[in-house]
């Protein structure tokens, strides 16, 4: 609960992902069983691939930054599931009673991709919705900073076009 992710390995994890494309062009099938999920942009392209049209963007990166509310066995309320047992970055309290700290989770809920400095002239962040809250914050200290990952996503995204090209232009 509450721990802090690493995404200093991003070039192992693109490695993982060609590995895995290469497994899905050997064992057919298996991708309807193996989700890329994981995998910043992922949905985007999948999305486009199941669907043919295109991707509704995205303006914030999860729904912690819209309507989450996740309560601890303590009393106390978070905005995301992730950060549980940090009290300093609990958003109110329900025991004895309700009391939402009102700026405090005003910086989750109005963490957008138009609020963030370096979104609003990114080629990419309608896809990542200006990168993980929680993320800015084990980097930052900071809710309303950027988690950007625009190198890793293009990378990500150039693996996953190139393997559903196909599926795309067919």
């Amino acid at each position: 609960m509450g721990q802090e992710r690493n995404y200093s390995g991003f070039a192992n994890i693109n490695h993982i992902l060609e590995k895995l494309l290469i497994y899905f062009e050997k064992y057919k099938g298996i991708k309807d069983n193996i989700s890329l999920a994981a995998w910043p942009g992922a949905k985007y392209i999948q999305y486009v691939v199941d669907n043919k049209k295109p991707y509704i963007p995205i303006f914030s990166h999860c729904d912690s930054n819209f309507h989450t509310y996740v309560l601890d066995l303590c009393g106390d309320i978070y905005a995301c599931p992730d950060i549980i047992g940090r009290k300093e970055y609990s958003v109110g309290t329900f025991l004895p009673e309700l009391s939402l700290e009102s700026e405090k989770l005003r910086k989750w809920r109005n963490r957008t991709i138009f609020n963030l400095k370096s979104c609003l002239e990114c080629n990419y962040a309608a896809i990542c919705g200006g990168g993980c809250t929680l993320e800015a914050i084990n980097k930052f200290n900071n809710p309303l900073h950027n988690f950007c990952i625009k190198s890793e996503l293009k990378k990500i995204l150039e693996l996953l076009f190139d393997y559903y090209y196909d599926e795309l232009f067919q």
